[in-house]
């Protein structure tokens, strides 16, 4: 886990912070974006990382700067009914992802894709991502 550490640090470094925020993710492994002023935070439920799961997580949460997005609701938020997320929340979701895989020192492997996926799928359902031209695949 030391070079996945590494790596999530050296990505940040200098512009972004992580760090450590296990209340807010309960039991669930997970992670989120606060834009703050003068640098953005990233909070995950586990800093430093203990798993391969986080690191994808973390790498995730990195895409969603590096690809440039700012959503309207900043920061961490539980998602309560997913059927009324808009496209473009669904599309900056998949564009982080596509980003952590682009940018993993390790394979993405059979496993880093389905726990893409599950992440996905707490967005939106299948046919909806199929919709957009996104295959759970």
């Amino acid at each position: 886990m030391t070079e996945l550490n590494e790596h999530i640090r050296q990505l940040a470094k200098p512009n972004i912070t992580i760090d450590h925020c296990p209340d807010y993710f309960e039991k669930e492994e997970g992670g989120c974006v606060w834009y703050l002023d003068p640098k953005p935070l990233i909070s995950l439920s586990q800093w430093p990382l203990e798993t391969t799961n986080m690191y994808l997580i973390a790498l995730h949460e990195l895409g969603h700067l590096m690809t440039d997005q700012h959503p309207e609701s900043k920061g961490c938020r539980k998602i309560t009914n997913r059927n009324l997320l808009p496209q473009e929340v669904l599309l900056n979701e998949w564009l982080a992802w596509e980003w952590a895989k682009e940018n993993s020192i390790n394979d993405w492997t059979p496993e880093a894709i389905r726990f893409r996926n599950e992440k996905l799928l707490t967005y939106a359902a299948k046919d909806r991502w199929e919709s957009l031209n996104i295959q759970l695949t």
